[in-house]
């Protein structure tokens, strides 16, 4: 095993302070590092002791200053609070949150990097005062803080130089104003703290140390607060530890430095150089230093889920490596780090069972879990509620049902969920009214209006409660657990501090903060830190060592990142006044790349190379420096996913013995009756009729509030059956179409009971809801325009008797002398008119009025344009035998799109083009004879359902998956 920083330190002071040990505090810049310190010093120790204080930076800092550190969230109302009583015209919190999180992280550096605040944030337009009031900073700085503000020529500033002039020269009253504010309430920032500190040493005063002795370990890239601070220490007696590798410093004292290549690293030799020159570890310390490079292996794949193959195979080879080891159930010297905090999830399921024990330090984005995802639906759905005069509440079904098809709630509530969504689709409900999703205490409480914003936290806080103590004894709901409390976390933290503030916000307001504030937020996971394979981020690797690793995402502009964090400082001035640039980002990954990779034995470096919004899929440059200049060149190879490439084959259903029972509901004697659309589906695709028939496969319901094809054809049956309803079994003059197409107030209040009737919640509760609104105002108006011109042009076939509006017939049909199958359906209308029986089809959709050749529409490559004539004429025969006519009859479709174009409504045949009227007894011989035919191939038990050969067809079927055409 190797000898780790951390071991070799633990064993030093053991070794150096057995019997004191406890005298001394240990400070490393992480909490993880002081875990893992405390860890190989309690294996050390042969008997009881007293353990030594181990702290990191940050509170090793609180605990000089005495002082209570405010947590980000309190830091940005205070904030907010300075900024109204600095500006005039303050904005909105929600919107000042941004920006005010970015003066928070600015503010942080100014006091780390002990900047002089008025300096910086003053309008320095003047060259000249540059010049004479910065003659503290070097040249280059000068030169860096001229260069920009040289620009700003201030007789000539454009709009834009003089927006950004406003706004710098508010920043320092701000800072001042939040350091005056915190320093009332006794609360203060870590930057504030270490300043305080810094302050204090310079005017020779003592800082108060509870420890006889003081060691710093780990450490990399120093504040200049923090410089002076260590400068103090280090007066005091304390001792420095720096953990580097001999390629990052090969000068550092390594018997083998003159062997290995110096790696021309940029960045990090700096600061190491002088780390060590200016804070110089004991004499008689020993640095850990490795000389044989580990087995590095780079490797690239397609995608970043593709990743996950690689981890899986990884760390299945650790395991058979280990194989008849003692030590081979011990994981906690491998270690999976994450660049991309969002592929954590994923990556936990492709860990190999073998590893039970998994420490997990990696922040998990708050706003990816299922429980925010129900927050977020829940906070849509009050957004969008209605309250009426009447005291209902309405929820729009856009909100309702992704709140109804939640995991959780399907969960907690899987029937009672399940039955109001499938009565909202089966009634096409647009709007809801709450009494209707009351179906149980759960949804009563979910389903209610908030009023008031300051209502909210109680809200949300009592769902998230009930929903953890529903799902926690499920298994495998230790995550979903984690992420509920969280949550939970951050709703009691909102809510506590809009009381304490005192602030009252409606409720937009409040969902804005909400989600301002969550949408940034990491769920951080408990675990045991020194067991099992531990999964991480990189920067939380400081200080610790691991003999295995693999490491994802390594692409350019994920690691490193190619952009510096948010700030209002400009790139030169930051310069000019020595705060962290992007050079400085760069140097602490490379850090902490090459340091991990110094003691490791066997290494797995991932990246992708697929383009994905700005990533170029492109391996990091730090895998281009291991490549081109490290001693011992890594092995490249490319992760190749076995793709097979077959024919796919034809998916067909057999008519077994089911099968044919089901068909047998159909004929003679059996309960069902096959409809002219049901045979018109068979002809264009005998699978999906298959599927919807027989096996049962219902195509998914779904709302729709915009009137598409099928619900405008809804409508207008709906309203000229209501229209011509009392006419029915009369002789209908054309008077009587005159009258009713001239009386608007009956046409428009029959549309209005058309959209009632289809987008209200249930019947006769769609008073409050069923005025029309948005498009459904324009449609109503064209459906008018179409029912006027309908009634229009029916005076012209007058006098008329209807004998039937929606009239349900059905009558056998002898295929052979063993098979008779039921037909049957629902007629749009049946009337008598000029020695004619009009059996009539509404179709709002497209098609073609004749044919031919009649066995056209017995052609699968050819029915479907003719899919009209088809029922039309099946639904005539129907009438023919099963009704005393005693009329010819003739089938007839209403295009409504050629209702204004003056055309008649009858069909033609190609060999009887020259005749008036079309009727059923010039082609029911043919026709017969063709419908037996398809009817014998669908009873035939050797011929199974197969699939349309029209491949065009299925880009809109429902069932396209199901048949591999998808």
């Amino acid at each position: 095993m190797n000898d780790y920083f951390l071991r070799r330190l633990a064993d030093y002071y053991y070794q150096q302070s057995e019997t004191n040990i406890s005298d001394i505090c240990f400070v490393f810049p992480g909490r993880r590092a002081g875990i893992f310190f405390t860890n190989y010093l309690s294996q050390m120790s042969r008997s009881p002791m007293w353990s030594p204080v181990v702290l990191t930076i940050n509170e090793f800092v609180e605990q000089l200053h005495g002082g209570t550190s405010a947590d980000a969230v309190t830091l940005l109302f205070e904030l907010y609070e300075v900024y109204c009583a600095t500006v005039e015209r303050p904005l909105p919190f929600d919107e000042f949150m941004p920006w005010g999180e970015t003066l928070l992280s600015d503010f942080e550096d100014v006091d780390k990097y002990l900047v002089d605040a008025a300096a910086l944030f003053v309008n320095l337009t003047d060259i000249k005062k540059i010049e004479s009031d910065y003659t503290f900073l070097s040249e280059q700085q000068v030169e860096a803080i001229r260069s920009f503000w040289s620009s700003f020529n201030p007789e000539r500033l454009s709009e834009h130089q003089k927006m950004f002039l406003r706004n710098w020269e508010s920043i320092y009253p701000l800072y001042r104003g939040l350091n005056e504010s915190l320093t009332r309430k006794q609360l203060s920032t870590t930057g504030m703290q270490v300043r305080h500190l810094v302050e204090t040493i310079r005017q020779k005063q003592p800082l108060t140390m509870p420890w006889p002795k003081v060691v710093f370990a780990g450490f990399f890239v120093l504040t200049p607060a923090e410089k002076e601070l260590f400068r103090y220490m280090q007066r005091q007696g304390a001792d420095f530890f720096w953990d580097y590798s001999p390629w990052l410093l090969p000068k550092a004292g390594s018997r083998m430095a003159e062997k290995l290549v110096s790696l021309p690293f940029n960045g990090p030799d700096v600061f190491l150089r002088e780390n060590t020159v200016v804070f110089p570890s004991p004499d008689d310390w020993e640095q850990p230093l490795v000389e044989t490079w580990p087995e590095i292996t780079i490797t690239g794949v397609a995608s970043p889920t593709e990743q996950l193959r690689v981890v899986s195979h990884f760390l299945e080879q650790v395991q058979q490596s280990r194989a008849g080891e003692a030590t081979v159930g011990d994981t906690t010297d491998t270690a999976v780090l994450l660049t991309d905090e969002n592929m954590l999830i994923p990556v936990l399921h492709a860990i190999p069972p073998a590893y039970s024990q998994i420490n997990v330090t990696l922040g998990y984005p708050l706003k990816n879990t299922p429980i925010y995802g129900l927050v977020g639906a829940l906070l849509n759905l009050q957004k969008n509620a209605r309250s009426t005069r009447e005291g209902k509440t309405w929820f729009y079904f856009r909100d309702v049902l992704p709140v109804l098809q939640h995991q959780y709630i399907t969960a907690v509530e899987p029937e009672k969920a399940v039955a109001v969504k499938n009565t909202m689709l089966k009634r096409n409900t647009v709007f809801v009214e709450a009494s209707e999703l009351h179906q149980s205490d759960y949804l009563v409480f979910i389903f209610q209006k908030i009023q008031h914003g300051g209502d909210f936290p109680k809200y949300i806080e009592t769902i998230l409660l009930r929903t953890y103590d529903l799902i926690r004894n499920r298994e495998q709901s230790y995550f979903e657990q984690e992420f509920i409390f969280a949550l939970y976390k951050s709703v009691v933290r909102l809510g506590d501090l809009l009381t304490r503030i005192e602030a009252s916000v409606e409720p937009e307001t409040w969902l804005r903060l909400f989600r301002r504030i969550t949408e940034t937020q990491t769920v951080a996971f408990k675990g045991e830190p020194l067991s099992g394979l531990q999964v991480m981020g990189v920067l939380e690797t400081r200080a610790l060592d691991f003999e295995n690793m693999v490491i994802l995402n390594l692409n350019e502009g994920v690691f490193p990142k190619d952009s510096a964090p948010n700030s209002f400082v400009p790139y030169n001035l930051r310069r000019g006044f020595g705060l962290p640039t992007i050079e400085h980002q760069d140097a602490i990954f490379s850090y902490y790349f090459f340091r991990l990779l110094h003691r490791a034995k066997r290494v797995q470096l991932v990246y992708h190379t697929s383009t994905q919004g700005l990533q170029t899929g492109e391996m990091s440059r730090l895998l281009y420096q291991l490549i081109y200049e490290s001693p011992q060149r890594p092995v490249l190879q490319t992760a190749v996913e076995q793709v097979k490439l077959s024919r796919v084959a034809p998916v067909t259903a057999r008519k077994n013995e089911a099968v044919m029972q089901r068909l047998a509901q159909f004929t003679q004697g059996g309960e069902r009756a096959l409809s002219p659309s049901a045979l018109s589906l068979y002809l264009e695709c005998p699978l999906r009729f298959y599927y919807k028939q027989i096996a049962g496969i219902a195509e998914p319901d779904e709302i729709s509030e915009d009137l598409d094809a099928r619900i405008f054809g809804i409508l207008f049956h709906y309203c000229l059956e209501k229209l011509l309803t009392p006419y029915v079994g009369q002789v209908v003059s054309a008077d009587v179409f005159a009258r009713l197409s001239g009386n608007n107030a009956l046409i428009r209040q029959t549309i209005q009971e058309a959209f009632v009737n289809e987008f209200s919640a249930t019947s006769g509760k769609g008073d409050e809801l069923g005025q029309l609104q948005g498009k459904n105002i324009l449609v109503a108006e064209v459906l008018h325009k179409y029912i006027v011109r309908f009634l229009v042009n029916e005076q012209q076939h007058c006098p008329l008797v209807i004998r039937g509006l929606e009239k349900r017939v059905a009558a056998p049909f002898a295929v052979n002398d063993q098979l008779t199958v039921n037909i049957g359906g629902i007629i749009d209308r049946m009337d008598e008119t000029g020695g004619y029986c009009r059996v009539m089809d509404y179709k709002t959709g497209s098609g073609k009025a004749g044919v031919g050749e009649l066995s056209y529409l017995f052609d699968p490559g050819k029915c479907s344009d003719y899919k009209a004539i088809f029922q039309t004429l099946l639904y005539s025969w129907v009438v023919r035998h099963s009704e005393p006519v005693g009329l010819p009859i003739h089938p007839s479709v209403v295009w409504l799109k050629q209702l204004f174009e003056g055309k008649g409504y009858g069909l033609t045949l190609g060999k009887y083009k020259n005749t008036a009227e079309l009727t059923l007894e010039l082609v029911e011989e043919e026709f017969a004879d063709g419908l037996r035919g398809v009817l014998e191939e669908l009873y035939n038990p050797e011929v199974p359902f197969v699939q349309t050969r029209e491949v065009k067809k299925c880009e809109h079927c429902t069932y396209k998956g199901l048949c591999r055409r998808g």
